[in-house]
């Protein structure tokens, strides 16, 4: 009777158990069941959050993507190659840096970020930039170039909707230096004037460009330049030197001048280059043009003589000379004196026809060939040349050019006879350009001797440097004021080349309306304010281009000097 109950209760101990069991596992079920609930509902929060950022960041940073590939394809470009000078000097380079901008649709407090930023970028438009972030615009720049530093300071304000652009910037160490001649580039790094937007594709394409400009000379005659500027009061100068057996341009220095780093510099006026887009009436300086096609042609030998001692009327106006004689003088003696009653009556023994094709030849009536978009088309006189105008020219009235057109004239003048173009790239080292022969070799040697002969005994005085033996022309030419010439306003000049037994440069300088001074008695001539200004560059530059100075040779060519040292005696 004892063993039933003890069946029942261990069956009923056994049920219990399992009783237990099913409802543990139940439970565990259960658990695992909401677990897996709530984690679905928590991976569905999160796929629900990363599509919203997906959302955003494609609405935010859409802009950022279309950007990035570009900036990506611009990586995988070519970077603007570099310009240096003749001697590997750098004049213009890439540097990278990035640009500012906003998506405004999510900056949530445009003033206040705008405050923010002006603390970082001193140089920001408070009122602009907060109206750039208040326009609704996925995309607009705030600011470009920033330093490392201002990236990072703009970086720990943390504002939303603010992100950075690679990019490269257009870096010109040397300044104004050399600014009308490598021009500039635009935000989008294309060049747009200058070498810069000549030279734009092979330069985009990494090709580098090596100048014939000298870093040391362009920098001598700039100061030269500017000092002569500053002392006569001019309201502009330039300065071109030239080697005379290559073409190649040296210095080139136009002042006003800007510099390409900072915009705020480049106005019209100070951005007109005056050596290569200006063209002027260079007055008596065309003298050196007019002698030398007079002997070329063979109309005129260096010993004839003019009469010089009365004022010459020609076609209602009266030609004098600013220091009249009373005798007759010889070509070199008209040269020399600066006689325009001379010059006109051996121009008017050439003739027009004669006059014109030779100076086609020197380049003077046309555009001149240097490499940069800013060059100035000559002002040429229209239809048949009558007297008047054969005489004007020839003491350089009534025909306007640039001084890069007559630096590059004169070089041939001097250098044997052959026309190089002005460049400014540099030849291959030894390199001799074939060029165009424009006039003999001995016509050329006796100019030489007539330069030289100006500035020992004529109007060129104070271009001379002990040792560099210069030679050239003076020129003052009355401006065109309202339709008349003016009296008061002048362009003052010297053209010359150095050393005169064997030119190696030629160098024209320009001061546009100098005043007088009390150390020039108030004279406003070319040989008180140009002249000197010419005889500083070569002092300064003569050494830094190689050229060793020694004592003035005695000319001796038998073809030639006879008659030149026996022509100035009267």
């Amino acid at each position: 009777m004892t063993q039933p109950p003890t069946h029942i209760r261990i069956n009923t101990q056994r049920e219990h158990t399992l009783r237990l069991e099913g409802v543990g596992k139940t439970a565990v079920e259960t658990g695992r069941t909401r677990l897996v609930f709530t984690g679905g509902l928590f991976v569905l929060a999160f796929l629900l959050v990363a599509v919203q950022l997906v959302s955003v960041s494609f609405r935010a940073e859409g802009p950022q993507f279309a950007r990035r590939t570009i900036s990506s394809d611009v990586i995988g470009q070519t970077v603007r190659a570099d310009i240096t000078d003749r001697n590997g000097v750098l004049l213009a380079t890439n540097l990278p840096t990035v640009n500012l901008y906003a998506d405004s649709r999510i900056i949530q407090n445009p003033k206040d970020v705008a405050r923010q930023l002006a603390k970082i970028l001193p140089d920001l438009d408070v009122k602009k930039t907060e109206e750039h972030l208040s326009s609704g615009s996925a995309f607009t720049y705030i600011h470009r170039n920033l330093t490392p530093a201002q990236q990072y300071d703009v970086n720990q304000l943390g504002y939303p909707g603010l992100s950075f652009e690679d990019a490269d910037i257009r870096l010109y160490p040397q300044g104004r230096l050399f600014a009308h001649i490598l021009g500039k580039t635009d935000i989008d790094n294309r060049g747009i004037s200058g070498l810069e937007k000549q030279f734009d594709a092979e330069l985009k394409n990494g090709k580098p460009l090596r100048l014939s400009v000298d870093v040391r000379a362009q920098s001598a005659a700039t100061e030269a330049a500017r000092n002569a500027m500053e002392t006569y009061k001019a309201t502009a100068a330039s300065a071109v030197v030239q080697n005379v057996h290559t073409g190649e341009i040296v210095a080139m220095v136009s002042l006003p001048d800007f510099d390409p780093n900072h915009t705020e510099t480049m106005t019209p006026e100070n951005m007109f280059n005056h050596a290569s887009l200006g063209v002027y009436e260079l007055g008596s300086v065309f003298k050196i043009f007019n002698t030398a096609i007079a002997l070329e042609s063979g109309k005129v030998q260096v010993y004839d003589r003019f009469d010089t001692t009365e004022p010459l009327r020609i076609a209602r106006r009266t030609i004098r000379d600013t220091h009249p004689v009373k005798y007759k003088m010889s070509v070199p003696e008209i040269l020399a004196r600066s006689s325009n009653i001379g010059s006109v009556q051996i121009a008017l023994d050439v003739g027009g026809p004669t006059q014109r094709e030779y100076l086609e030849r020197f380049g003077l009536m046309r555009r001149a060939s240097i490499e940069i978009p800013e060059v100035g088309r000559p002002t040429i006189p229209a239809g048949p040349w009558q007297p008047i105008t054969i005489a004007t020219v020839s003491y350089g009235h009534g025909i306007a050019v640039s001084p890069v057109q007559a630096v590059t004239a004169t070089s041939a003048v001097v250098n044997g006879g052959i026309l190089h173009e002005a460049t400014l790239v540099a030849k291959p080292e030894g390199s001799v350009p074939e060029g165009k022969r424009v006039i003999s070799e001995k016509t050329s040697h006796i100019m030489r001797q007539l330069m030289r002969m100006v500035v020992t005994d004529g109007t060129g005085g104070k271009a001379d440097v002990a040792g560099y033996r210069v030679g050239g022309k003076t020129g003052t030419a009355n401006k065109v004021v309202d339709g008349k010439y003016s009296r008061k306003k002048v362009l003052t000049s010297f053209l010359g080349m150095f050393p005169a037994d064997d030119p190696q440069y030629a160098i024209l300088v320009t001061l546009d309306e100098p005043r007088g001074i009390p150390a020039t008695a108030n004279f406003i001539n070319a040989g008180w304010n140009a002249a000197p200004m010419a005889g500083n560059i070569v002092k300064a530059i003569g050494p830094m281009l190689g050229v060793e100075p020694g004592i003035d040779p005695f000319f001796d060519a038998e073809d030639a000097g006879p008659y030149v040292m026996a022509s100035v005696k009267h």
